[in-house]
């Protein structure tokens, strides 16, 4: 039997799948675009990543059947010339290290040198615009974080469709956010960081690494569980963000626990907790924000790349088998986990499940807490 034939009779199992997990399903495609898997009841976010996982990955399997055979034969030469991997933040961030990691560990096995380009600036919309216009041949990626997602559902205006205009090659790691302050205030934990916000509503601020980050969602979300209220100073990267409260422009900082951590090794931070929903393995001992009286406060940062849609499949698994093969290093690893991140790659069928996921998820919690951008 012809693979298209195998994949046509899995699509339509998949079908049933979905209509058990989701009690409707189905699988339908923009004129002109990719696929886009149709749903009426909700489900659970596992489901809900399977489901996309199997719509996506068997729609692209049939594309792949029909026209990319002979292209996969003659991927082994691919690349033929440098890689770029522009990243959405200034240099310094958390981001921007990955980025760099990546670019130094696939480099060899990509046979061709991989430059990282800073492009900060319109909440992402720059990098990521001149990506999804770049040619679909995997020689240009975009390094985004889940803002990537968030963007998408509370920003009007972007020059490019996220679900649309990029193809997911992988997501690589995941790190929770930390809630810091100045060792200046009072507060040691967030019972007295509570108190101390309500004594002086409105007058303190707490940084993020833009609008539309991670951070700010963690900062409203935050405020709306509190019943508190603080002012909002969105940088153009995490790295700025930090900087500030260090420099003591502001009193709190809302970052990556990647950034946070090394600062408050040193005393010159002190972390009220990590918005993860478990405490993380490199600092046990900082409890979570959960815990100290918000149950079900939980913010995580995911990053990840992007290339153009159109982008052959083949391709974005050569990228992805690099980057596993990299990243699966054990110093590599090692390195990643002592500065907050939690190591973790997925398939680019895979990352365009928890994408599609991410971007309704985002979307309900930001009507939730009526996220607006500053």
């Amino acid at each position: 039997m012809r693979p298209a034939r195998n994949l046509a009779l899995a699509r339509r199992a998949a079908h049933a799948f979905l209509t058990d997990c989701l009690g409707w399903a189905r699988v339908v495609r923009r004129a002109g675009g990719g696929p886009v898997l149709a749903v009426r009841q909700p489900c659970s976010r596992l489901g809900v990543v399977l489901g996309v996982a199997l719509a996506l990955g068997l729609d692209m399997g049939l594309d792949t059947a029909r026209g990319q055979g002979a292209f996969a034969q003659g991927t082994a030469s691919w690349p033929q010339r440098p890689v770029r991997i522009l990243v959405t933040f200034p240099p310094g961030g958390g981001t921007d290290i990955l980025a760099r990691l990546i670019a130094q560990e696939i480099s060899p096995l990509l046979g061709q040198p991989v430059l990282v380009e800073n492009r900060p600036g319109g909440n992402g919309s720059i990098a990521s615009e001149a990506v999804a216009r770049s040619a679909p041949d995997g020689l240009t990626l975009l390094m985004v974080t889940s803002s990537f997602a968030i963007n998408a559902v509370v920003l009007q205006g972007l020059p490019f469709d996220t679900a649309r205009d990029f193809l997911p090659v992988t997501l690589v790691a995941t790190t929770p956010l930390m809630i810091a302050m100045t060792p200046t205030m009072s507060a040691r934990n967030v019972a007295e960081f509570v108190a101390l916000l309500k004594s002086r509503p409105g007058t303190l601020a707490y940084t993020s690494c833009g609008n539309g980050s991670p951070q700010q969602l963690a900062g409203e979300m935050f405020k709306m569980m509190t019943g508190t209220d603080m002012a909002h100073v969105p940088y153009k990267g995490c790295a700025p963000a930090l900087t500030d409260v260090l420099a003591g422009v502001a009193p709190v900082a809302i970052n990556t626990a990647a950034n946070i951590l090394p600062h408050a090794q040193q005393g010159r931070l002190r972390v009220l907790g990590v918005t993860s929903r478990t405490r993380i393995a490199v600092a046990p001992e900082i409890p979570t924000i959960a815990e100290q009286g918000l149950p079900g406060y939980e913010v995580d940062q995911w990053f990840g790349l992007m290339a153009p849609a159109q982008t052959p499949l083949p391709i974005a698994e050569r990228i992805h088998a690099a980057v596993l093969q990299g990243l699966s290093r054990k110093a590599v690893q090692e390195k990643l986990l002592a500065q907050g991140f939690a190591p973790g790659i997925s398939t680019p069928r895979e990352a365009a499940a928890i994408l599609a996921a991410d971007l309704e998820r985002f979307g309900r919690l930001a009507r939730t807490i009526g996220l607006k951008v500053d």
